[in-house]
C-alpha cells in the first residue's frame, strides 16, 4: 500500500482541474472513486501497520504517514462520507472541485500524517 497516492491523486487532478476547467467535475469524480476503491481494496488487504517514509528521511526530517487500524477506518470513512456527499451533490458543486480536490488531499493528508509539521501543513 502506498498511501501518498490518497494524497497525490487529488492534488494532481485539482491542478489538471484548473488548467482545463470543463472536465473539474469529471477528474472529482474520478479522483473521489479511486480514493473509495484504493481505501477498501486496502482495507481488505491490510495485514500490519505500515510506516511509509517519502524520501527515504527519518522522521524528524521527513514526512512519514502511517497506516494503521485506527488510521485506516477514519481514512475509509472519511472517503465514503466525502463520496456520498460529492456524488448526491453533484449538480450544486458548480466551481468548486478543485477546492473539494483540495480538502479531499489535506484530509487524507490529516489522517495519515505521523508527524505534528506535517499535520499543520495539511491543515
Amino acid at each position: 500500500m502506498n498511501p501518498a497516492l490518497l494524497i497525490a491523486v487529488p492534488l494532481l487532478a485539482a491542478f489538471i482541474a484548473v488548467m482545463v476547467m470543463k472536465i473539474d467535475k469529471v477528474l472529482l469524480s474520478l479522483a473521489v472513486l479511486f480514493n473509495l476503491v484504493y481505501t477498501v481494496y486496502n482495507a481488505i488487504i491490510y495485514t500490519n501497520p505500515i510506516i511509509y517514509t517519502i524520501g527515504n528521511f527519518k522522521p524528524p526530517f521527513g514526512i512519514s504517514l502511517v497506516v494503521d487500524g485506527y488510521s485506516l477506518v477514519g481514512v475509509i470513512l472519511l472517503n465514503v462520507v466525502f463520496a456520498l456527499m460529492v456524488f448526491l451533490s453533484f449538480k450544486l458543486i458548480g466551481k468548486y472541485a478543485v477546492v473539494l480536490l483540495v480538502s479531499l488531499a489535506a484530509l487524507n493528508g490529516i489522517i495519515l500524517t505521523g508527524d505534528l509539521f506535517n499535520l499543520f501543513v495539511f491543515m
